[in-house]
């Protein structure tokens, strides 16, 4: 590996091996010192375990990459390519290859150098800019005492802007030539104002030269152009930018409008009364449109040159001193088109939606029956994004898309848009009728009927019109395993199975077992799929305990013959004889099961034929485990409690304890089974402890209490003798009977306390927070609900409060606190137009870390006090289960990014912050697992592109989730994300709409990755941080060892790429780990598990200071790269401002290369160094 400009080698390069038939990476290395690299092959072998070993093969790929972050030279492919699909393959079946040199390009090395001048008087010190859009990339200088500039190290491209910043003129300045003359080989005679009209340049080596801008000062000696501008309710528009130019004189300028909409445009070159027409100025205004503005700018307007036209070859030319140059400005555009079939048929009836991400504005209309639609009122912004979708069609994005990211987005910055048309095309279809217990009747309207293919992963779920008809549209046309199924309550589950006969009504079967997968036609094509469901048995009886019905039982029958299952939940009356009943279930042997959370499962089998059975008891049963244990040292008269879960099945039980000044023994009785225990101590004045000696769930120790009884879960504690005391000083608005509250919390112990505040007389009170530990950092907070909170002493944010230190032998008795009124924001909720009662409205600020809330009263209204001065509160109203809603000073979104900001600084009492929420739409389903069974406690989250809202909730006992109050669209994404403790693989559906009410999924079982993390003495490693990633399967989780060093990841999907990457905890010092190409599949696992334990080795680190040449004056952000051959490492870092660095959890090695780069310097290299140490350069 040699550089181009030298010939030397370079070192610590990466050189990568990758298969061209799977794309995988087989192996990697680095160039040594000298540049060189070898790779071992592996002749028996098609995978090897180390990074510097590669399988024969005779596709391969070899590419070299710089070190992170170091850009002297490009990347390059075998022989001399950029692109990987244009390198030179190489085998290594017959023979060693032993040339495969790479000489790598320099980067940067073009230049363009000019001059800056105010009609030949030079000007120095003035920043000179170049900046390349293809390249997103830019450079500045200052020029010299002569105006002279070079702007070097530039990136090769052909569209630089160059300019300066006028600070006389408020303006950019940028270089231009005529369309006839080059860069570089002509003067320029003129500078333009306008980015659009500055000329593209592109550097060269040697420097492209000439590239002059040149700086008019002589304003007061030019022409002028005014006017005014108003909106179009005939306001002033403030803040608007107009913008005059000349082609003919190569001159413009700009300028904006003031508070009553009045302009003037000054420098210009003047032109007389006899030459407007060939040399005069269009004047022209158009809102700017910036991705990186704030989306809260309210004012959008179309182009308009004068006088008002929206087409530039319209607009009529203005002489200098001319002095009525208004404008009205136009801030609404109306967009229209047709919706027809891929036939020309008009589809009435159908939506369609526009929304721009810019305004967040989202409209929508229906077409008429000619198929007609026409969306007045929008914003005329840039990037509307357009769909359409009616009945029996898929969604279809503008201009004949099926995705928004390849959507056509409609520009409505210049007025109107006609033609905005859809071709609406049904694709490939399934359909059918669904009839009730026999042909003679059809299903009702809105029976959802479930159709999925899990190899495509598309289908979805539709509802039956008024005749029982079912239709789903947009199928893929190679699938072959769509499985129709519908189930309603009360009634067995049926599905598609084809008999492959004449007869449409006998491919009903009621077991899975015995559905059949179907291919989608065309729909001139399309056969009827005809289902029958039918009233299926039913399982009832009584669950009780000690001779009395119990409720919130869940009671679950399951046939493994048929697939049959079914759920209810017992009820706290006996009716008709039974408190449970589990019906629709077809004939077969079940299982009939309980898992109560604080009785002992239970279960029987029976045979359930032609007949009910309706004799099925369960006597409850007490847990038999315990938990046993001793807590020392809690003070005479002390509360305190013990308290034990289990997350692997939502066990928690808390015992309540009372100080003797001696041991207490307790027992924490009837717990149900499971290997993953916690147990905590907490009281007040007490270090909260969760077994064994620890402060954090996510480090405490696991306890196995599968069986039997598990004792010595012991406790030592130490209350505090420290007490904090003072005096708060009530408001003089302040009356008897207020109460404040006061809190102490040291995180260093965990020690806490709180003092409540009552005023009697007077506006003073004291207080005193007793028991507290010796601790240096007790954060202490007054607040109460009518005053802003305060910490001490008298700040309003956490961050710059004083601690409290009670480990000193200071007496803490005067922490003293003065309450004021904090600011309050009021207003009304309505649903529909009517007060709503009993929502929870909340005000948050980002700026001040503060919020508030309260809850709307019987006539809608709220009040949110002692919130702080600040100007950026965003008021949120929000039910459970559904998306909230945001206040909108014009009117209400579900988009937080367009929230209305209330301010408290100058009126510290804004009211009539109202919202108006709007009675929307839902979505509804079911979530099951592979064998039919439902699950609960699921988290499914929904979220619109198009809406930019969205929700999540827990599945309930049945399986079954609602979403409400979700505005209507038509691309909702519904989700199962991945975590680390979910046991089935995550599953997400596109496209799904609003108000759909058979969303319903079908979980695989995943595969799990477990095992725990130790060093090489054998110690567990707690908080280690794990990550694994499939790229074949997009699929990212994440999680931490626990207190024993164990990581657990079950919700994974098979995949033969996974990278697993573990990081060292932040308190200790390992090398991090990477294991990449691990198969997790069924061939690899038992009983879908693999289990991977971990030796972390032991880290070290590099550290130094890096000095200009005088040894004395620091370098700041210059890149350290390290690498050891040895171990094979590289790493890398950066100088801080006092040119201090250091590279921690690197591999022990003394062979170290450590280099340093930056820019201005030249690059410093030492060699052979030992890690632990301090190497300065």
């Amino acid at each position: 590996m040699t550089a181009s400009d030298t010939g030397e080698g370079l070192a610590g390069y990466m050189v990568e091996v990758i298969s061209s038939q799977s794309r995988l990476q087989v192996g990697e290395t680095y160039t040594d010192n000298n540049g060189n690299y070898t790779f071992i092959c592996e002749a028996s072998s098609t995978s090897c375990t180390t990074s510097n070993q590669i399988p024969a093969a005779a596709d391969l790929i070899v590419a070299v990459w710089p070190p992170f972050l170091k850009t002297d030279y490009y990347m390059q492919y075998y022989e001399g390519q950029s692109q990987e699909s244009r390198a030179t393959l190489v085998s290594t079946i017959d023979s060693d290859q032993e040339n495969i040199h790479f000489i790598l390009e320099s980067t940067f090395n073009r230049s363009i150098t000019g001059k800056v001048h105010d009609n030949g008087v030079p000007l120095t010190g003035t920043q000179v800019n170049a900046y390349s859009e293809k390249m997103s990339f830019g450079s500045t200088c200052l020029t010299d005492e002569n105006g002279a500039y070079t702007l070097s190290g530039l990136k090769p491209s052909d569209d630089y802007c160059v300019y300066v910043w006028d600070a006389v003129r408020n303006t950019e300045i940028y270089f231009a030539l005529p369309d006839t003359q080059t860069p570089g080989q002509d003067m320029p005679a003129y500078s333009v104002f306008k980015w659009d009209a500055a000329t593209r340049v592109e550097p060269s080596n040697p420097a492209l030269k000439n590239i002059d801008i040149l700086v008019d000062h002589e304003v007061n000696t030019r022409g002028t152009i005014q006017g005014h501008i108003v909106t179009s309710e005939n306001a002033p528009a403030r803040g608007i930018w107009v913008y005059a130019f000349s082609d003919a004189t190569h001159n413009g300028n700009g300028a904006f409008t003031d508070q009553n909409g009045a302009y003037t445009i000054t420098g210009l070159t003047e032109v007389s009364d006899t030459d407007p027409y060939t040399m005069g100025y269009i004047v022209a205004v158009h809102s700017v449109q910036d991705d990186n503005q704030e989306t809260s700018t309210k004012l959008w307007y179309t182009y308009q040159a004068y006088p008002n036209v929206t087409d530039k070859a319209l607009a009529k030319r203005v002489k200098t001193g001319a002095s009525n140059i208004d404008f009205t400005l136009r801030t609404q555009c109306t967009l229209s088109g047709t919706v027809l079939d891929i036939y020309g048929t008009a589809i009435p009836f159908a939506e369609v939606q526009a929304r721009s991400d810019t305004t967040g504005q989202v409209v929508s209309a229906l077409t008429d029956p000619e198929g007609t639609y026409a969306i007045s009122g929008l914003s005329p912004v840039y990037d509307y994004i357009v769909t359409a979708s009616a009945v029996y069609y898929p969604i279809m994005y503008y201009n004949g898309q099926s995705t928004k990211s390849t959507a056509h987005k409609v520009d409505l910055s210049d007025g109107d848009m006609a033609g905005i048309d859809f071709a609406l095309d049904t694709g490939y279809v399934i359909q059918g009728v669904v009839y009730i217990d026999d042909i003679n009747t059809t299903a009702d309207e809105g029976l959802w009927v479930n159709i999925w293919s899990e190899s495509t992963r598309t289908g979805g779920d539709v509802p039956t019109d008024k005749n029982g008809r079912y239709q789903i549209t947009g199928l893929v046309p190679t699938a072959t395993d769509y499985y129709i199924t519908i189930r309603k309550k009360g009634y067995m589950a049926a599905y598609y199975g084809n008999n492959n006969d004449a007869d449409l009504m006998n491919d009903t079967v009621y077991s899975i077992e015995d559905a059949s997968g179907i291919s989608a036609t065309p729909l001139q094509l399309a056969v009827d799929r005809n289902l029958i469901i039918r009233e299926g048995l039913t399982i009832s009886g009584i669950v009780q305990y000690q001779g009395g019905p119990v409720s919130g039982i869940r009671i679950e029958a399951w046939s493994a013959e048929t697939g049959g299952w079914n759920v209810d939940v017992s009820s706290e009356r006996i009716i008709n004889g039974v408190n449970y009943n589990i019906s629709g279930l077809p004939p077969g042997e079940y299982d009939v099961q309980i898992y109560p959370l604080y009785y002992q499962d239970d279960s029987y089998r029976v045979e359930l034929r032609n007949t009910d059975i309706n004799n099925i008891y369960f006597p409850l049963k007490d847990l038999e485990n315990m938990i046993c244990g001793t807590v020392s040292g809690l003070d005479m008269g002390k509360k305190a409690q013990i308290t034990a879960w289990s997350e692997a099945t939502g066990f928690n039980k808390t015992i309540l304890l009372t100080g003797t000044n001696q041991d207490i023994p307790y027992t924490i009785a009837q717990v149900k089974a499971s290997s993953d225990y916690r147990v905590k101590f907490s009281g007040s004045g007490y270090l909260m402890q969760i077994f064994e000696n620890r402060t954090s769930e996510s480090e405490a120790d696991l306890i196995d209490v599968s069986e039997g009884i598990v004792s010595g879960i012991d406790f030592e504690v130490y209350s505090g003798t420290q007490s904090i005391s003072g005096t708060v000083t009530f408001p003089g608005s302040a009356v008897p009977g207020e109460i404040a509250w006061i809190d102490a919390f040291s995180p260093s112990t965990g020690s806490d306390g709180s003092a409540e505040v009552l005023l009697v007389k007077g506006n003073t009170a004291s207080y005193e927070i007793k028991g507290l530990k010796k601790a240096n950092d007790f954060t202490v907070v007054a607040w109460g609900k009518h005053y802003q909170e305060q910490y001490y002493e008298h700040q309003t944010d956490e961050a710059k409060s004083t601690p409290v230190n009670t480990a000193d032998d200071n007496p803490d008795n005067r922490i003293d606190f003065d309450l004021t009124p904090g600011a309050t924001i009021s207003g009304t909720i309505y649903e529909e137009g009517i007060p709503v009662e009993g929502f929870q409205v909340l005000a948050t600020s980002d700026k001040t870390n503060s919020f508030g809330g309260a809850k709307t009263a019987s006539d809608g209204s709220y009040l949110i006090n002692g919130l702080d001065i600040a100007d950026d509160f965003i008021i949120k109203v929000q039910k459970s289960g559904s998306a909230p809603f945001y206040y909108h000073d014009i009117t209400t979104t579900r988009d937080e990014k367009l929230a209305t900001r209330v301010s408290t600084l100058e009126n510290n009492h804004p009211a009539g912050i109202n919202i108006q929420m709007a009675i929307l739409e839902s979505i509804r389903g079911t979530v099951r697992d592979e064998d039919g069974k439902s699950l609960s406690s699921i988290w499914v989250n929904v979220w619109s592109d198009l809406q930019q809202t969205g929700e999540g909730v827990y599945t309930t006992d049945d399986g079954t989730f609602v979403i409400d109050a979700l505005p209507k669209s038509n691309d909702y994404k519904v989700s199962i994300g991945e975590h680390a403790a979910l046991i089935y693989v995550p599953e997400e559906k596109v496209n799904v709409k609003s108000g759909s009410a058979g969303v319903d999924f079908t979980l695989r079982k995943a595969f799990q990755l477990k095992g725990i993390f130790t060093n090489i003495a054998g110690q567990v490693i707690v908080k280690a941080e794990v990550e694994l990633y499939s790229h074949s399967e997009n699929f990212y989780v994440w999680t931490k060892t626990d207190g024993s060093g164990i990581y657990n990841i079950q919700c994974l999907p098979p995949a033969d790429d996974y990278v697993l990457s573990i990081t060292s905890p932040g308190d200790s010092s390992y090398v991090a780990f990477h294991h990449t190409g691990i198969q997790i599949d069924s061939s690899t696992t038992k009983n879908n598990q693999m289990t991977k334990d971990i030796v972390l080795k032991a880290a070290s680190y590099l550290s130094g200071h890096v000095y200009k040449s005088d040894q004395t004056t620091p370098v700041a952000n210059a890149v350290i790269s390290v690498y050891s051959k040895d171990q094979d490492y590289s790493g890398i870092g950066k100088t801080n401002e006092n040119g201090d660095y250091i590279i921690n959890n690197i591999p022990k090695s003394s062979d170290y290369l450590i280099t340093v780069t930056s820019s201005n310097y030249e690059t410093a290299v030492k060699n052979d160094q030992t890690t632990g140490s301090s190497v300065d350069f």
